[in-house]
């Protein structure tokens, strides 16, 4: 064979190798981006047998105070929430991202991998009261709806809030890569339902309402008719009453009269001050336990730590569960006529150093109250004053018109008493003199004054 023949064969050889090489690897590549046949992706069993308490679905709660928005995926963690019977609620709901599926929850026998899972429209929440009859009925809450009100127009709890929606489950790489629900197999609709409150629980703790020139500094803690709304569930130190004195009392409002005859009521926290009491128009609080004149006991319980906590608690005879109301006393105040504290009737009368004295010779630790202690009306001199407004905090913006008719065996004085007897003497710090507040109509200024009046004690560190 010639040499150019040889050379001929070898080259040919060479190129044939060559493009077999390149139809493997194209046949190769051909094989290798074909997807997975076999079945759609679903939830586990356990998933679809309860795809009507749905678990990836969830409510976002927004607190009102913070206005944190967390979302909840468990109807337990709903229950802890903390919502407040007398606040708007309409806005604080919402629905809540669709949690994705854990390997626990995500099944495909083919071992294609979870893609994603989405609502193939979006999803609805709706919300239901309870009729008289036991009913579920389904309602539409306007912007201004409280669970309280609800309840007093008839809507009773538990309150619930249901949602609802078609899926689309997809996996990576499957044919087919995606499954629908409800399906063939599945034709119950996914839906989970949340229970946001069994009824409104206490709605407001109300003091004495008077003077009427004493308005509320915001509609969301004080209402004229039935008193201070609940701030929080959470917080006592948030809540009314955080001062107190012998003889201060409140009644705490349910939604309708009557409703309190439903729990066995008890004071869990702090009985050791306060007495509780309860009749078909609510429950009854009163500071009486320990006598009045036993100011240094008083000290002892709120001054000597960080406060004085209080919890009252309603259980349900029937149902079970227990509604609560926190506070927390962080100021004490006394009368300053100590041969008067207790089995008092009347006011007593003294001109500022008399008030003075009296406030230091109480057992514990006491002086004459501030201005700023005991309500927030600014510093004025006209005549005719500047009011304080209701609000949590002060003496006076918490309980009003601190009268023996108002608060039986208090300091304060009886209303028929001669006008002197209800004005008291506060220290300003402002000013660095000693001024006057009128307790019948909530009037504060420092115009020269003089003459006998009524004071108050304050406890201090």
């Amino acid at each position: 064979m010639s040499l150019i023949l040889k050379n001929a064969l070898i080259i040919y050889s060479a190129i044939c190798v060559i493009l077999a090489s390149r139809l493997v690897d194209a046949s190769l590549s051909i094989s290798t981006t074909k997807t997975i046949q076999g079945d759609k992706p679903t939830f586990t069993p356990e998933i679809e047998e309860n795809i009507n308490n749905f678990v990836l679905f969830g409510l976002n709660y927004t607190d009102p105070d913070t206005l944190n928005t967390v979302s909840y995926y468990d109807n337990s963690d709903i229950s802890n929430i903390g919502v407040r019977g007398s606040y708007p609620f309409y806005d604080l709901f919402s629905i809540a991202p669709i949690k994705q599926p854990t390997e626990d929850q995500y099944a495909n026998i083919d071992g294609d991998l979870f893609k994603e899972l989405i609502a193939s429209s979006a999803l609805t929440m709706q919300w239901f009261y309870t009729n008289v009859s036991g009913q579920e009925v389904l309602f539409t809450p306007s912007k201004s709806d409280t669970f309280c009100n609800l309840y007093s127009a008839g809507k009773e709890g538990p309150y619930k809030v249901k949602i609802f929606g078609d899926l689309v489950l997809r996996s990576h790489y499957g044919d087919p890569s995606e499954n629908t629900y409800p399906n063939e197999t599945v034709s119950t609709q996914p839906s989970i339902t949340y229970t946001i409150l069994n009824d409104p629980g206490i709605c407001y703790a109300k003091p004495a309402l008077t003077p009427s020139t004493a308005l509320g500094v915001s509609a969301s803690q004080w209402d004229a008719k039935s008193g201070f709304l609940i701030q929080s569930l959470n917080s006592p130190e948030k809540n009314f009453p955080s001062t107190g004195f012998y003889g201060a009392k409140f009644d705490l409002l349910l939604a309708k009269s009557g409703l309190a005859a439903n729990y066995d009521w008890s004071i869990t926290k702090g009985s050791e001050l306060v007495n509780i009491s309860v009749d078909s128009s609510g429950v009854h609080l009163v500071f009486n336990k320990i006598a009045a004149s036993s100011t240094d006991l008083y000290w002892n319980y709120i001054m000597s730590t960080d406060g004085y906590e209080v919890v009252v608690e309603g259980i349900h005879r029937t149902k079970g569960y227990s509604i609560k109301y926190p506070f927390k006393l962080t100021k004490w105040f006394s009368g300053w006529s100590k041969a008067n504290l207790d089995n008092a009737t009347i006011g007593y009368r003294g001109d500022a150093k008399e008030i003075i004295q009296g406030c230091a010779s109480l057992s514990g630790k006491y002086k004459i109250s501030e201005a700023s202690h005991v309500s927030n009306a600014p510093y004025n001199t006209a005549s005719s004053g500047v009011s304080y407004t209701r609000e949590v905090g002060t003496l006076l913006g918490e309980w009003g018109y601190l009268s023996q008719d108002n608060y039986p065996g208090s300091w304060g004085a009886k209303e028929s008493q001669a006008n002197s007897y209800s004005r008291i003497w506060l220290y300003d710090t402002n000013l660095g003199e000693y001024c006057d507040l009128h307790l019948y109509n909530s009037k504060y200024h420092c115009i020269s004054e003089a003459g006998n009046k009524n004071g108050v004690c304050i406890a201090t560190n």
